[in-house]
């Protein structure tokens, strides 16, 4: 796993940002490889470096897990991404 990328998770979760309706489903769901781990769902984004997260929810949608990442460009736009857990599809993509 890169540098960039694990200094990056530590942030977050320091931080607080990373947010879990359901924390205890989100780990279960994990552990039995129902959902992508969150570290190759980030490196699938393909962000620049410059790019930097903001934050990374965690929640449930009509029984579908999903990672909402948000994020700003070097250009100074703020992204948000919504990502399958299971598939690794992005569903949306739009400005903030």
């Amino acid at each position: 796993m890169n540098k960039r990328l694990v200094i990056t998770m530590l942030c977050l979760i320091s931080s607080g940002a990373l947010i879990a309706d359901d924390h205890g489903e989100a780990f279960r769901l994990r552990q039995q490889a129902e959902i992508m781990p969150l570290e190759q769902i980030i490196r699938n984004l393909s962000l620049q470096p410059t790019d930097r997260i903001l934050e990374i929810e965690s929640e449930f949608e009509d029984d579908q897990h999903i990672y909402e990442i948000e994020y700003v460009t070097r250009q100074g736009q703020i992204l948000k991404i919504e990502v399958d857990a299971k598939t690794g599809e992005i569903l949306k993509k739009e400005r903030d």
